[in-house]
């Protein structure tokens, strides 16, 4: 197969990189006179001698990563648009834009590291470049975000693509130590006749509003502008029209406050991991494990996104319990662990107010039940305690017996299978002990193979 540059008359080690700008002119919406198309051509030639770098091949069972080249920006999606614009007056077609996000992109940064979190943005770029390779346009919006634009693609087959994309992306390699945490995209996406709708920014807006709308829908993953529409009975019409604006503005600000509520909370946790240094990133660690309980054990969207907010926030009692009996390194006296046991109550204190977490308090409340009945603060027991704190009970206590704390040392990952065994049907729902047995058995993190009876 012949090489780009060969393809267009280059000799090879010689590449072409091309920029155009371009505008329909006519004398209405619907009459084509013709398009004002700048182009501006970058002509490379590799110096003489210089080979280019070797391929190298992606280990077993990682994604292969084809491209990781830098994308262009927002710019490049305004004149692709115009040029398809000019386009349809010609040839018309429809053209689907898809705005993706990475989901809780923050958490690669704080679970991983920075370098982890670049190398998801690498992939998920990857991914979409691939899927599409012989469609359209990919470029780099903002952040963690990526817009794709794919011309004589109706919504039907735009949401099929999308999903590929997702399913694709679930794939890239992030593994670090014994925590996975998958990859998970959230799309909104536009489908139009450009000839009717003339200005990208109209396109753009309306695939926010699509996005927001997904954001706020946990169990939703591609959210398509003509679903809004029909929702708030909007007109369809050359642009945004105000019900179309109000819907968008009232989406973004939803957005804007679901952010802030979770920027606020993240700023509550970290106060209070900062005040033991053994449980720093602590809630962290143990959202990902109840992630990944919850869907071993087949959680619905909406039961997981209730069990991953009451994962993060579960310890946020504790800053009313004393430092000097956090960090403490000897075993607590009966006194100090009654103000301990207060934690979960101090939490509905602080958070009891707040609406977007009324089905996440029961599991905070509760994750300290026993399934035996011996538990804290209300002495629960078996079915009693919702399923989701049982879920919880166990991710918590999971990360607390592999982490290091003032008063112990680190377990390792057998003996934390043993005392998951141990402990079903007395500290633990058995349903739920299996499941982090299993969890553990299969992170590939165990010293020796796990062939013991299972719980």
């Amino acid at each position: 197969m012949s090489t780009l540059a060969e393809a267009r008359g280059l000799p090879r080690g010689e590449h072409r990189a091309e920029e155009s700008l371009a505008a329909p002119t006519g004398a209405s919406r619907f009459e084509l006179a013709g398009a004002f198309v700048i182009v501006r051509d970058i002509h490379i030639t590799r110096p003489a001698g210089r080979t280019p770098p070797a391929r190298t091949t992606a280990p077993a069972g990682r994604l292969r990563l084809r491209f990781r080249r830098p994308l262009p920006g927002p710019r490049h999606f305004l004149e692709h648009y115009a040029i398809e614009r000019a386009a349809c007056f010609n040839r018309p077609r429809e053209l689907s834009v898809a705005l993706f996000d990475v989901d809780r992109f923050h958490e690669f940064n704080e679970l991983l590291s920075p370098r982890a979190a670049d190398e998801v943005l690498g992939c998920v770029a990857d991914v979409i470049a691939e899927v599409t390779r012989d469609i359209g346009l990919v470029v780099r919006y903002e952040g963690d975000r990526f817009l794709s634009s794919w011309p004589g693609t109706g919504e039907t087959a735009a949401v099929e693509l999308a999903e590929r994309i997702l399913l694709a992306a679930r794939a890239c390699p992030v593994l670090e130590a014994t925590v996975h945490r998958p990859v998970e995209l959230r799309v909104g996406l536009v489908t139009c006749d450009p000839r009717v709708t003339s200005s990208a920014h109209a396109v753009l807006e309306r695939a926010r509003a699509a996005l927001s709308h997904c954001k706020l829908h946990q169990e939703q993953r591609v959210t398509a502008w003509s679903a809004i529409r029909q929702l708030s009975g909007a007109v369809p019409g050359t642009s945004l029209d105000p019900l179309d604006q109000a819907a968008a503005s009232f989406g973004r600000i939803r957005a804007q406050l679901h952010e802030m509520g979770e920027q606020s909370t993240r700023a509550l946790v970290a106060a209070v991991e900062a005040k033991d240094p053994f449980t720093s990133r602590h809630s962290t660690t143990v959202a990902q494990h109840a992630d990944a309980l919850g869907r071993r054990l087949r959680l619905s969207p909406r039961q997981g996104m209730v069990l991953q907010q009451a994962a993060v926030l579960h310890d946020v009692g504790k800053i009313g319990v004393p430092d000097a009996i956090l960090t403490k390194p000897g075993p607590l006296t009966d006194e100090e662990f009654l103000v301990v046991q207060r934690h979960p109550r101090t939490a509905m204190d602080i958070l009891g107010h707040l609406p977007g977490l009324r089905a996440a308090l029961p599991l905070i409340l509760h994750h300290h039940e026993r399934f035996d009945g011996q538990g804290y603060p209300d002495g629960l027991a078996g079915e009693r305690i919702p399923f989701g704190a049982r879920i919880l009970a166990v991710a918590d206590s999971m990360d607390a017996m592999l982490s290091r704390r003032s008063y112990k040392d680190a377990y390792s990952v057998d003996r934390v299978i043993d005392e998951l065994r141990a402990g079903a049907g007395r500290q633990f729902d058995p349903i739920v002990a299996r499941a982090g047995v299993e969890h553990l058995r299969l992170s590939g993190t165990a010293s020796r193979a796990a062939g013991g009876q299972a719980v």
